[in-house]
């Protein structure tokens, strides 16, 4: 064998057992990007439609295919409806009736932010923990912040949180029609002088939040500076996990404060029980 047939044969043995050249039946690249596209079309496709929040036990009930992106809250039934009779919420039925039975979940941040602010200044200047609430009214889809002023609830250095639930399934309320949920309440200066304030939440507000099931935020109020001071927030999450300084207070200057629209939104869209028979 000479040397020019010697090197076609290699090339021919090269050309063979390379799979960039498609000879094999199964090519693994092409199955790869045909996954991908399908991952960005599926991405595409959930890119829209409507999150349904059960009006009593603020669980996730599933979603349409409309072409806004709201959160709403409904009646269980009226959803279990749509799903027996009208072709579900992909259909184009079941998405008008889905949207004539219930009401978008509308965030007041703004409003919030200034009462949080005005309890971190109440609760420095009294020396007094002053709370409030952040409610879902299931009746018209608000979300606002709701400050607890009666004085027999309001204690120097613990706040109580009286709420009630409808049924087993029932989130807690307090009010008719207002689900809870989070509470807020700030932390005062000690008086005692053998202690001192730590920048966090209490053993109490993480067992608070198990037993009830709902976030809780504190705010540092240390001090007895004026109203647009700035002031650390701390979370404490439904399952009694601690995060210290998530944000703070607007202050004067909004800056650096704690998104409550994102969180709540993102919170309902991901308590999911879309096939929990409750």
């Amino acid at each position: 064998m000479n040397v020019l047939s010697t090197k076609i044969l290699l090339f021919a043995c090269i050309l063979f057992i390379n799979p960039a050249t498609c000879l094999y039946p199964f090519d693994t690249n092409t199955e790869q990007k045909k996954s991908e596209q399908e991952h960005v079309v599926s991405f595409q496709v959930n890119k829209y439609g409507d999150y349904y929040i059960d009006r009593l036990s603020g669980k996730l009930l599933g979603r349409d295919r409309s072409k806004t992106n709201n959160l709403r809250v409904i009646d269980k039934r009226e959803w279990n409806f749509v799903l027996e009779e009208k072709g579900g919420p992909q259909s184009r039925e079941g998405i008008r009736e889905l949207h004539r039975n219930s009401f978008v979940i509308v965030f007041d941040e703004n409003q919030i932010q200034k009462e949080i602010q005005l309890l971190g200044a109440d609760t420095a200047q009294q020396g007094i923990e002053h709370q409030l609430y952040i409610v879902l009214n299931v009746n018209n889809g608000q979300v606002f912040a709701k400050r607890e002023l009666s004085p027999n609830r309001i204690f120097k250095t613990r706040s109580i949180i009286e709420t009630y639930t409808i049924g087993k399934t029932g989130a807690p309320r307090v009010a008719e029609g207002l689900m809870l949920l989070s509470e807020v309440h700030g932390h005062p200066r000690t008086i005692n002088f053998y202690e001192i304030n730590i920048e966090a939440a209490s053993e109490i507000d993480k067992k608070v939040a198990r037993e009830l099931n709902i976030n809780i935020f504190v705010v540092d109020a240390f001090d007895t500076k004026i109203d647009d001071f700035p002031r650390a927030i701390h979370k404490v999450n439904n399952l009694g996990h601690l995060e210290t300084w998530v944000g703070q207070t607007i202050g004067g200057k909004n800056s650096n404060t704690f998104n409550f629209t994102n969180y709540f939104s993102n919170m309902l869209k991901e308590n999911d029980v879309f096939n929990e028979n409750s």
